[in-house]
């Protein structure tokens, strides 16, 4: 009997050390992920890397040089000098930019010429950087890559466009036209201007609008061949001397419209029809931006009991028309059946 209790005891004392141990551990495992401060450099690095520490102090305005508050899209710099003598082994810098758009990139600073502890770095902004004010940090690094300021000190600068395009609309309809102005452009340049499907390569040009233009006026015709998307009045501006072409892109957008089935043409013939027998529907759609052979009309046909019958697509007449011989099968019951039309394009 001792022996028994003697066994419960040390049991007991067994199951609370274990409870015990499970608890510790578990909270050293998550005290070492609050420590963890993971970061994946932007596309501007050749790799990425791990910021093991975030800790650290802030770098003093004074120690950052910036040589303008403003620049011109495509056509300006920005300079940045980073003196960072005052962390000890200091390896490394980097600058990240947050743009207005919500986007980042992050840059390598290099050593500065005849310098130990001044890190540089001339920003050229491309022809569709984000315009209006971005935000500039600076990471310092020692050799192991580990951060050795809390990047809570940041620099301003605005980047300016050449140009500007006020539309008549956001969005568009095919068979709408666009209106835009061109301005806030300087006599230095010489421009040309077409629409476009893209910022970047493969790029396609879908019409040209002429050269030093200033009023845009043109048809949402079938040269927009996709919908729902954006599309760019790309300004390519040349600068006089000493010639430095780069385009600048200004959006719109060309949505689409559902096919409407024109209800007081919905017909049936005849109106009531045995099972098994022939059943004829005709209807039509109206649709301003499609031709009408893209169109595609599916019936949905639903008993009186709530079942559904297999789709029926409508015979396209390729004139906005569609029609279609059916028939309801023996096995279905028979009464008032719900009908449906789903246009698509």
């Amino acid at each position: 009997m001792k022996s028994r209790k003697l066994f419960c005891k040390i049991l007991i004392l067994f199951l609370l050390s274990s409870t015990f141990l499970c608890i510790i551990l578990l909270k050293n495992e998550n005290q070492n992920d609050n420590h963890k401060d993971n970061y994946v450099s932007s596309e501007n690095l050749n790799n990425e890397f791990v910021l093991k520490s975030a800790n650290g102090d802030a770098l003093n305005q004074s120690s950052i040089f910036q040589n303008t508050s403003a620049i011109r899209r495509g056509f300006e710099s920005i300079k940045f000098i980073v003196n960072v003598s005052g962390f000890l082994y200091a390896n490394e810098t980097k600058m990240r930019i947050d743009f207005t758009n919500d986007s980042y990139s992050i840059f390598n600073m290099s050593l500065q010429i005849g310098t130990t502890n001044n890190f540089t770095i001339t920003y050229n902004s491309s022809g569709n950087a984000p315009l209006g004010l971005q935000i500039v940090s600076f990471i310092i690094l020692n050799e192991t890559e580990d951060q050795l300021n809390n990047r809570t000190t940041l620099r301003y600068f605005t980047i300016k466009s050449n140009s500007m395009i006020n539309f008549n609309s956001s969005e568009y309809l095919r068979g709408e036209y666009l209106l835009a102005d061109l301005n806030d452009i300087s006599e230095k340049f010489d421009w040309s201007l077409s629409v476009v499907n893209d910022t970047v390569s493969p790029q396609q040009t879908l019409f040209g609008l002429g050269d030093n233009v200033l009023q845009i006026n043109f048809e949402i015709n079938e040269s927009f061949n996709q919908f729902n998307r954006f599309y760019y009045i790309k300004v390519e501006l040349t600068e006089k001397p000493p010639g430095i072409t780069v385009s600048e892109y200004f959006k719109f957008f060309v949505r689409n419209t559902v096919p409407l089935i024109i209800q007081s043409t919905v017909k049936f013939n005849p109106t009531s029809v045995f099972r098994s027998k022939d059943c004829i529907v005709d209807l039509n759609v109206s649709d301003v931006e499609y031709s009408a052979q893209l169109i595609n009309v599916t019936m949905i046909l639903e008993d009186p009991n709530g079942n559904t019958l297999p789709d029926i697509e409508l015979d396209n007449n390729n004139d906005g028309s569609f029609t279609k011989t059916f028939s309801v099968s023996t096995g279905r019951p028979a009464g008032n059946y719900r009908v449906k039309f789903e246009a698509k394009d």
